[in-house]
């Protein structure tokens, strides 16, 4: 679990051989200090309502963090009135 992030779940353990389809996302990270980011992502997993997200460059920097699927989306679309 990625401490930095107050919404990051515990997710399952994931058995190194299965295989999941990448989906691009939009994943919402709480920072410390309550304040939010939306970054793009790719969704690697989902089991049970959490979903296992994948942040940075495919060869450098990559991050896996759990998150509610409340906290992803494949659009971002304006609240009405």
């Amino acid at each position: 679990m990625q401490d930095r992030y107050l919404n990051a779940r515990r997710g399952p353990t994931v058995p190194p051989g299965s295989r999941a389809e990448s989906v691009p996302v939009i994943a919402r990270f709480v920072f410390p200090d309550g304040s939010e980011e939306w970054r793009p992502a790719v969704q690697v997993r989902e089991v049970n309502g959490l979903v296992l997200v994948r942040v940075g460059a495919v060869t450098y920097q990559q991050e896996y963090t759990w998150l509610a699927e409340d906290d992803v989306t494949t659009a971002i679309r304006p609240r009405l009135g």
